[in-house]
C-alpha cells in the first residue's frame, strides 16, 4: 500500500488538485485500518477533540434538563407534572403582583375587605407573600383613597385633608418597604371607584398623583380588580338604599350633603324618599341632598371604573363577574382568582388556619327596602337598559383591554358579538354622530324616568 503524504501540499500534489480545508482529514475505518478512496485516515487528535465535543454538547443538555425541571419548583421537589401545572396556573409568573380592588360600592366590598383584613390578621396572606395596605378596619386606605383622588379640594366641610395627606405618607412608606423585600401587595377602598366621575383633567392629575404615590418600580404592572354586579336595576336600587340608610351625622360625601347642621336621628324629620323621587329630585326633605349624576357615575358604572384605571393609570384591568361566582362568595373569588392563594372547589384551601382563626367570608351590608320604589316592572326594565348602554358605551372605549373572570351574563357568554353589536348601535347613527350614553347623559336619563315614575306614582294615589 502506497504511503498517503503528511502534509497538505503534498496531498494536494498526490491528488493532482486542491482540497478545501474541511476535507484535509480522511477517515480510518473502525475494522481494516484502510483508508476511504478519498479521505486520509484521522489522527489520534480528531477522536479526543470528537469526544469532547459529545462531552460538552451532553453536559449542555443536562444542564438545560436540570433547569426546566426546577425553574419553577424549589429543588427536591416532587411534584407531578398535574402538580406543576396547577403551580404554574397560581403563580402565572414570579413577578411581583400589586392589586388595587377599585369597587364600585355595592358589589360586596365591604364583605371582600373584612375577608383580606382577617386573612392578614391570621397570617395566612403573609404565608403566601401577600400584604395588605392598610389597618386593621381598613380605615387607612379609605382615608388615603380620599386625598389620592381629591387632593386638596375639599367639596363638604367633613374631610380632614392633614390627615389623609398624612395617613397615605404612612402607608406609601410601608408599600415601598414591603415591596423592596419583594412582598406582593393588595389594597382596597370603595371610594376609588370616585375615579371614574372626575373630569379629563381631575382624573389626569388625580390618577398621576396615585401613580407617584406607589411603589416606584409596581407602577409599569398595577392590576385593577372591577366588581360587575347584575341585575343592572338592582345595583342602582342598592346605592339609594345605602344613600338613605345613613341616620347620623359625618355623612358628608362627594355625593351627599346634610341639610341638617345638627344631625339627629334622620327618621325623626320624616320617611326618606321612595326610589323614584330620589331619583328625580336627588333630595329628602330637611335631611340630605344627593348628587344622583356623581352617584351614578361612580358607583353603579362599573365599566366606566374600568375605563378610568386603565386609561389615566395604564393599569391592567380585570372584572369579575358577580353572577357567575361559585356559591355568591365574591370574597372567596378575589383570593382564589385575583390573589391565587392555594384554593380547593373555590375556596381557601387553608382549612385548618381558617378554622382556628373564625376566617370564613360574610356577606355584609344587605339592607331591606327603607320604602317603596314607587315604580312598576317596566319602569325598572328601563332603569336596567339605560345602564346596561352605559356598559355599553365605556365597554367601547375599552375595547379589548379587559380581562372577564366568572363571566356569566349574556356579555360575557356571548363574547365579542353582543358587544360589538353595542357599539354598532352607539356608533351607527342616520345622521353619522355617536350616540353619547355616557355617565352624564345616563343620568340625565334616569333623572327624567324617575319624575315620570314618580309623578305616576302620585297620581295614582
Amino acid at each position: 500500500m502506497s504511503q498517503v503524504p503528511t502534509t497538505r501540499r503534498g496531498r494536494q500534489r498526490a491528488k493532482g488538485a486542491s482540497v478545501s480545508p474541511s476535507h484535509s482529514h480522511i477517515p480510518v475505518h473502525p475494522t481494516t485500518g484502510t483508508t476511504s478512496s478519498k479521505r486520509p485516515s484521522s489522527p489520534p487528535m480528531t477522536k479526543t477533540a470528537l469526544l469532547l465535543m459529545v462531552v460538552i454538547i451532553s453536559a449542555a443538555f443536562l444542564l438545560r434538563l436540570f433547569s426546566a425541571a426546577f425553574s419553577d419548583t424549589g429543588i427536591g421537589d416532587d411534584s407531578n407534572d398535574a402538580a406543576r401545572s396547577d403551580q404554574d396556573s397560581a403563580q402565572k409568573s414570579q413577578r411581583q403582583r400589586l392589586v388595587l380592588l377599585v369597587g364600585p360600592h355595592k358589589s360586596a366590598s365591604t364583605s371582600v375587605q373584612s375577608y383580606l383584613v382577617k386573612l392578614e390578621k391570621a397570617g395566612v396572606l403573609g404565608q403566601h407573600n401577600w400584604k395588605w395596605v392598610g389597618n386593621e378596619r381598613n380605615k387607612g386606605f379609605a382615608e388615603a383613597s380620599r386625598y389620592l383622588l381629591m387632593g386638596d379640594k375639599t367639596t363638604t366641610g367633613e374631610r380632614d385633608v392633614d390627615k389623609e395627606r398624612s395617613v397615605a405618607l404612612s402607608l406609601q412608606l410601608m408599600a415601598q418597604e414591603e415591596w423592596d423585600k419583594g412582598t406582593n401587595l393588595v389594597a382596597a377602598a370603595e371610594f376609588l371607584d370616585y375615579a371614574a366621575f372626575l373630569s379629563n383633567d381631575d382624573a389626569t392629575v388625580a390618577m398621576d398623583r396615585m401613580k407617584h404615590w406607589l411603589p416606584e418600580k409596581a407602577r409599569d404592572g398595577v392590576e385593577a380588580v372591577v366588581m360587575y354586579r347584575t341585575p343592572r336595576a338592582s345595583h342602582v336600587v342598592s346605592s339609594w338604599k345605602q344613600q338613605v340608610g345613613f341616620r347620623k351625622a359625618r355623612t358628608n360625601e362627594p355625593w351627599r350633603l346634610s341639610l341638617d347642621d345638627d344631625h339627629p336621628q334622620r327618621y325623626e324629620l320624616g320617611m326618606p324618599p321612595h326610589f323614584s323621587d330620589w331619583l328625580c329630585r336627588g333630595r329628602w326633605t330637611n335631611v340630605m341632598q344627593y348628587n344622583i349624576s356623581t352617584i351614578i357615575s361612580a358607583q353603579v358604572n362599573p365599566f366606566g371604573v374600568a375605563y378610568a384605571y386603565h386609561h389615566y393609570l395604564g393599569a391592567n384591568v380585570t372584572m369579575i363577574d358577580m353572577a357567575g361566582v361559585s356559591d355568591g362568595d365574591t370574597p372567596s373569588s378575589v383570593v382564589c382568582d385575583m390573589l391565587q392563594l392555594p384554593c380547593k372547589n373555590g375556596k381557601l384551601d387553608d382549612s385548618a388556619t381558617a378554622a382556628a382563626t373564625g376566617v370564613v367570608p360574610k356577606t355584609r351590608n344587605k339592607r331591606p327596602n327603607p320604602t317603596d320604589l314607587a315604580m312598576t316592572a317596566d319602569e325598572i326594565e328601563e332603569v336596567e337598559q339605560i345602564l346596561r348602554d352605559m356598559d355599553c358605551f365605556y365597554y367601547c372605549r375599552l375595547g379589548d383591554a379587559l380581562t372577564v373572570l366568572s363571566g356569566k351574563d349574556d356579555v360575557f357568554i356571548d363574547g365579542k358579538k353582543s358587544w360589538r353589536k353595542c357599539c354598532r348601535r352607539i356608533i351607527d347613527r342616520d345622521d353619522g354622530k355617536n350616540q353619547l350614553l355616557d355617565a352624564k347623559t345616563s343620568s340625565k336619563r334616569l333623572v327624567d324616568l324617575g319624575c315620570r315614575a314618580y309623578e305616576r306614582f302620585q297620581e295614582a294615589k
